[in-house]
């Protein structure tokens, strides 16, 4: 399965419930306070289509699908991190 990042802001506010519950629903988890990874099938595109629909049009999104190497420091969900991009 694809691992993607996704990141936002800087003007999110009262969207960020909305978004976070869609990113939650896609299956995501949140690392740093406006950075998820999500594991998906489905493409970048795909998942940016899905969060703008939870979001107020003026706030940034980026969508990255995560391949290579990987290196985190004092991030929520390091075990996570470990297992399912360890292997990258």
């Amino acid at each position: 399965m694809r691992v993607y990042l996704v990141t936002y802001g800087p003007n999110l506010s009262e969207s960020d419930a909305e978004l976070s519950n869609a990113l939650a629903e896609l299956g995501a988890r949140r690392v740093l306070p406006a950075t998820w990874l999500l594991q998906s099938e489905l493409g970048a595109a795909w998942i940016r289509e899905r969060l703008v629909q939870a979001m107020d049009g003026e706030v940034s999104l980026l969508v990255v699908r995560v391949e290579g190497e990987a290196s985190w420091q004092n991030v929520d969900g390091s075990s996570w991190l470990q297992e399912t991009l360890g292997g990258l």
